[in-house]
């Protein structure tokens, strides 16, 4: 039986050889607020924390007070100001095995492992252990000391009223792992939070320090929680309403601190003013089946976001809204949406008070100088717009003229008396030429010479003229890609 200082000698040793496995576990430590769980109290002389296990050399460095029992034996010992208990456990052998370490904030115990007897492991009894070899550190359940604690994540950005989950992971010194996450103590730095197995619901704008405790153990996250945008696409539609529904699709989206979208249009509760909407394979769907305006509204973790609709009567716009071409020339008009610039030339009812215009908004047969009105009907929406014809200058023989299209017209002034002679060339596609006189008034009079139908090669046409007389030359085709030139002289 040992007693006395020989057990002080056992325990010097014990703490010596507990000091590197303290050291490596020291940051795991139950601590609070950022301190060590330990009292703090240095020593004058050697400015050391007697109560902390890395700064153990020796027992009788310190003033601890032994306790012992009738038989001499040394039962416990306690720090001179009693927060550090220390009690001997023994087996039947009356020889040293455990030792428990009581402290204002940690209890743990020490196992003593000898030459022919661990604790640890059920052995047969006997008489000698052998000497002492290694000694660990356990929870006093007996379970292995847990090395560390970890939280994870450690470090993370959460958007403001997210639902935020750590988990707490306990590494034991064989290497191992478990989860601790509802066994646990969580705290929170910010005493706002409501934190539950790890799980915080009312996260706030902010940063805080998260702390897990588990046996001796404590880990650290940092959180961060910030801002996010909620938004709602498209912000603003209008909607021509010519008597059918249209219906427009909606997504949510919240908009991170950095600049990254989520799709919540799913997890969003959604309203709209004047319609009716509904959620249909993620997407909010709004059916404008009348003339008003509407606001759509989405509701995500107390935030929310409009987008504005405005259905009204199809508007349109002729262009161009007014024009002046050379009489004998044709004049082309287009209509457009006001509301989205798509065109409905094609789609609209067209009307002239004078010369022609087809559905596809051309004027033609523009055989005198005057001024036209244009008008073009969409669904009950009306645009108008001016054609002015005008008499051109007429030009001088001879004249070099190349074009393409369907049609083109030319004034010229005859100043001599002669026969005139027009050389053309059609390049392969049909071409009509036409040579007509020209009245005062600028319309197109007699036709005085023709090629008589569409020719696609080259060719002359002659005629005789007065010094003094206008005439038009035209060249028609009905094909758009048509290419040809003229070359007209007196002779």
């Amino acid at each position: 039986m040992l007693a006395g200082q020989g057990y002080t000698q056992i325990l010097e040793m014990i703490m010596k050889r507990l000091q590197p496995a303290f050291i490596q576990g020291s940051d795991y430590c139950v601590q609070n607020n950022g301190n060590s769980g330990l009292p703090t109290t240095d020593d004058e002389d050697t400015g050391k924390n007697p109560y902390d296990p890395k700064g153990i050399n020796a027992f009788e460095d310190y003033d601890y007070h032994l306790e012992y029992n009738t038989e001499d034996e040394l039962i416990w010992f306690t720090s001179h100001d009693g927060k550090i208990k220390y009690t001997l456990n023994k087996d039947s052998y009356e020889d040293l095995v455990t030792l428990s370490v009581h402290t204002e904030r940690i209890d743990f115990k020490i196992a003593l492992i000898y030459e022919f007897y661990d604790i640890r492991v059920d052995t047969v009894e006997t008489d000698e252990k052998g000497k002492l070899t290694d000694v660990i550190i356990m929870t006093n359940d007996g379970k292995p000391f847990p090395l560390g604690l970890s939280i994870q994540p450690v470090k993370e950005v959460f958007a403001v009223n997210d639902t935020v989950e750590f988990r707490a992971i306990v590494q034991n010194v064989d290497g191992t792992t478990f989860e601790v996450t509802e066994q646990a103590g969580w705290a929170s730095s910010n005493s706002a939070y409501d934190i539950n197995k790890g799980v915080i619901l009312n996260a706030v704008l902010g940063k805080s320090q998260i702390s897990a405790i588990y046996d001796m153990c404590i880990a650290y996250a940092d959180l961060e929680v910030v801002d996010f945008t909620l938004i709602v696409e498209p912000g603003s539609v209008i909607v021509d309403y010519d008597g059918n529904e249209e219906t427009i699709p909606y997504r949510a989206y919240r908009l991170n601190h950095d600049n990254t979208r989520i799709d919540v249009t799913s997890e969003c509760a959604w309203s709209v003013s004047n319609w009716i909407g509904s959620l249909v394979s993620g997407t909010y769907r709004v059916n404008a089946s009348s003339i008003g305006n509407g606001t759509v509204t989405a509701t995500f973790k107390d935030k929310t976001a409009d987008a504005k609709i405005k259905s009204s009567a199809p508007e349109i716009v002729i262009s161009p809204s007014s024009r002046t071409v050379n009489v004998g020339s044709s004049a082309a008009f287009k209509a457009f949406k006001i509301s989205t610039g798509e065109e409905v030339t094609s789609l609209a009812s067209w009307i002239t008070d004078k010369y022609t215009i087809g559905n596809d908004g051309v004027v033609i047969d523009v055989n005198s100088a005057g001024t036209a009105n244009i008008t073009a009907n969409y669904n009950g929406a009306i645009a108008n717009a001016t054609l002015q014809s005008v008499v051109p200058v007429p030009s001088q023989f001879p004249d070099d003229v190349s074009g393409s299209g369907k049609f083109y017209s030319k004034d010229y002034m005859c100043n001599n008396t002669g026969t005139i002679v027009i050389n053309y060339d059609m390049y392969g596609y049909p071409d009509k030429l036409d040579v007509y006189s020209v009245n005062a008034d600028g319309s197109t009079g007699a036709n005085l010479a023709t090629t008589g139908a569409p020719v696609s090669d080259s060719g002359t046409v002659t005629l005789n003229i007065q010094s003094g007389t206008k005439v038009r030359i035209i060249v028609s085709s009905d094909n758009d890609g048509t290419a040809w030139e003229y070359h007209a002289t007196i002779a």
